[in-house]
């Protein structure tokens, strides 16, 4: 009952506020729960990791709560974000859901959005830009439309999916799409009441309009050269860094850039230098190939080492074809390589991917001290990464925790469902990638670091790397303890 309560409150609290209001399609109630049918048949058929960090009972209530909760006065806005809703809970970042035409059309051309660039950290939230008469860059805002931004942030995080419990990986999505996910939850507004305060403790409210995505669209011009996915730089007191931003073989090749190149000429480097202090920034690497994370490690690993502990199923019925060893990490994947475990969980053989095989550390493996950079864009490949490199204890992490949870993702091949009613589709992963780590509480989260850096809002205005620069002093004074 207490699931129900607490789910009919969020719609409650999200309904109450709307302004605008979205061109309705003429369906039912019960248009609105076969497509939930749809989406819930397609989750518990084929999505493996249903219940990876909810138990099964208070999924299910869940679940069915948000069926009940269909009615005559459902909208289509109202379903949407009811999928959104239980996505987010079911606790994985790979997750994903796509609107309906319409919706699509109203968020992003009718709806009117919340018309200022704010960063959140924590729990504040501050301008990017001034606005004039005393509101400068930096000026936090205490609440929008007579609600709390702390609120409004715990609001919004209820539709964001991330893996675990992880709040970093949220962040990232706040501050990149906050207008789009106001006027999901909250509806377009015309008008925004927002009350400012400022550096000297003043409390200033301005009225806003709201304006259409096409009205705030910036044509920027960037005239800087872009910067390199990957890049290896030595301080002039000998640190090597290492950054990575991608472990994606397409980004890179159409960056003109090859990895596996990259660190074999890169830590060829760095033995010939006698080099052995080394960090390796991976902020902003959302991932990619499952073989790259663990090629990276092969250097830093000082013996043989295994990767993945199982790679989990919740069907035979999967695209084998997606699953080539010429367009995957897969060896060619057959229904004849998944084994049985339980009434709906196959694991892979050893012989279906090369993560489920041990490693050997690369002919020209390092072996001095290493310090990793994350943040909540550390996922997927990336999270896995340092969570081996964690689990082994190769070296000190400094920044945020990863964006990517610690035991693992769902990933792999995704499998699209369309609900047919409402033109909402649904994307997941069809693989549980569970990692070869020794096991850590709470099991929910991500690497969090040994050394938190988060960046003031005047660090960020100022455009300092105000981590980078934390990290040089700890490598600078040896901290390893």
């Amino acid at each position: 009952m207490k699931i129900l309560i607490l789910f009919l409150h969020t719609l409650m609290v999200v309904t109450t506020v709307t302004g605008q209001e979205l061109q309705e399609q003429s369906l039912s109630k019960e248009d609105y729960r076969q497509d939930f049918i749809v989406f819930r048949n397609s989750l518990q058929t084929s999505y493996p990791s249903l219940y990876r960090y909810v138990r099964k009972k208070k999924m299910n209530a869940l679940l069915d709560s948000c069926y009940a909760s269909l009615n005559d006065e459902t909208t289509s806005l109202d379903f949407y974000r009811t999928i959104k809703y239980l996505l987010s809970a079911v606790g994985d970042g790979h997750l994903s859901c796509r609107p309906s035409a319409a919706i699509k059309q109203y968020l992003e051309e009718e709806a009117a959005l919340f018309p200022l660039s704010i960063h959140f950290t924590g729990h504040e939230a501050y301008m990017l830009h001034e606005l004039g008469n005393g509101i400068t860059a930096g000026t936090e805002i205490i609440s929008i439309n007579n609600e709390p931004v702390d609120r409004i942030r715990q609001q919004l995080f209820r539709y964001m999916a991330a893996d675990g419990a992880i709040e970093t990986k949220k962040y990232v999505i706040l501050n990149n799409v906050f207008r789009f996910y106001y006027a999901f939850v909250y509806g377009g507004q015309n008008t925004f009441s927002i009350v400012f305060r400022t550096a000297a403790g003043e409390t200033i409210t301005r009225k806003i309009h709201g304006l259409p995505e096409k009205d705030l669209a910036v044509q920027q011009t960037d005239t800087a050269p872009a910067k390199k996915l990957l890049d290896l730089q030595y301080t002039r007191d000998s640190i090597a860094v290492l950054t990575i931003k991608t472990f994606s073989k397409t980004e890179n090749s159409n960056a003109g850039e090859d990895l596996p190149a990259f660190l074999h000429t890169a830590f060829s480097d760095i033995t010939r230098r006698n080099v052995n202090r080394l960090i390796i920034d991976l902020r902003g690497n959302g991932g990619g190939r499952d073989l790259y994370g663990s090629l990276l490690y092969t250097y830093l690993a000082n013996k043989k080492f295994a990767w993945y502990k199982s790679l989990v199923t919740a069907t035979t019925g999967l695209p084998f074809a997606e699953f080539s060893s010429t367009t995957s990490s897969y060896s060619d994947l057959t229904p004849a390589m998944l084994t049985k475990t339980s009434g709906h969980q196959y694991a892979m053989t050893a012989n279906a991917h090369a993560g489920l095989q041990y490693f050997q550390p690369d002919a020209n493996q390092y072996n001095g001290r290493v310090w990793f950079l994350t943040d909540g864009m550390s996922f997927s490949t990336t999270a896995e990464f340092c969570a081996i490199a964690r689990s082994h204890k190769r070296g000190k992490f400094i920044g945020t925790e990863t964006g990517g949870a610690y035991n693992g993702n769902t990933s792999g091949v995704q499998i699209d469902t369309l609900l047919p009613k409402t033109g909402i589709s649904i994307s997941f992963g069809t693989v549980q990638y569970n990692m070869a780590v020794k096991k850590v509480k709470p099991a929910n989260r991500g690497v969090i670091p040994d050394y938190p850096a988060v960046p003031a809002i005047e660090n960020l205005l100022q455009g300092r790397d105000v981590v980078y620069e934390y990290a040089l002093s700890l490598v600078r004074t040896g901290k390893q303890q």
